[in-house]
């Protein structure tokens, strides 16, 4: 796994990428009839599965991602587990998750040293949405940017920033210091069935070499390293866009595009871990 650190240094974040430094969180991509987004704890397993509507557009995508990523982080799921919460409360904790969405997406050292001062070219450097951006200058008291929106000012009813947004770098630098000899089953899983987010159409969320994900529909190929974006049957007289975890064409049993690339480990008949073991 590659140090989180890396995968925060430069606008665009893919928060995805972060759940895939997690030692006890994987994600899933599907319709959720609906919703944006939720999280599955097992409380027993110390398990987490992120679900996250694929349906969205990647702005908004990738700010709910971040969101659930905040709860797992700030141990709302854990601390909260055996409470029954009032709406208040509730509101309260997502604002919380808000605020380290917006802490991963848009740091402040990255919207001062960025040098815009436009809420729409701050938007479309960060790629978020134009709601998510007037959040987040809002809560850093960013009154120039905002003046120029004519937008109310307001005040987010939540813990002190000084301490949650300690409490949130504190937590995010445990995510990658970890030994392997200090692997838990999940991480176990994740490495056995790992794979690539793809949309409706199968077309991968990110690039599998260069991380790149601000991927256009019309795009075969990565524009930044040229990889190709779709897990195509390698056999020629098959060649069926197989789903994004696929060795194997489903069809024919021929290697897929990303497993013969390398892009995707080989199964390891040894790692097989029990039903009984699984955490859902």
């Amino acid at each position: 796994m590659k140090n989180l650190d890396n995968k925060l240094k430069k606008p665009p974040i893919n928060p995805l990428s972060i759940i895939e430094t997690m030692d006890n969180c994987k994600y899933k991509l599907d319709d959720l009839c609906g919703e944006e987004g939720y999280t599955l704890y097992r409380a027993d397993k110390n398990f987490y599965l992120i679900c996250i509507n694929d349906t969205l557009y990647k702005p908004r995508m990738s700010f709910t991602t971040a969101h659930e990523i905040g709860h797992v982080v700030l141990g709302h799921f854990r601390d909260y587990k055996n409470k029954e919460l009032s709406e208040e409360e509730e509101q309260i904790l997502d604002k919380e998750a808000d605020v380290f969405a917006g802490e991963i997406l848009m740091p402040e050292n990255q919207i001062h040293s960025c040098n815009l001062n436009n809420i729409h070219e701050l938007k479309d450097y960060f790629k978020v949405s134009k709601e998510a951006m007037e959040v987040r200058l809002k809560f850093l008291n960013y009154d120039s940017i905002l003046d120029n929106t004519k937008l109310n000012k307001s005040q987010l009813k939540m813990k002190s920033k000084l301490i949650l947004l300690n409490e949130i770098k504190n937590t995010v630098k445990k995510f990658h210091n970890k030994t392997k000899e200090e692997k838990t089953m999940a991480d176990q899983i994740i490495e056995q069935y790992k794979g690539y987010p793809v949309d409706k159409d199968k077309q991968l969320y990110n690039c599998p070499k260069c991380e790149f994900y601000d991927i256009s529909k019309d795009d075969n190929y990565c524009p930044i390293c040229g990889t190709y974006l779709y897990n195509k049957c390698e056999n020629q007289d098959c060649s069926k866009i197989q789903e994004g975890y696929a060795r194997f064409c489903t069809s024919c049993g021929s290697s897929t595009y990303l497993y013969k690339n390398g892009f995707l480990n080989k199964y390891k008949n040894d790692s097989y871990i029990d039903d009984e073991d699984l955490p859902f």
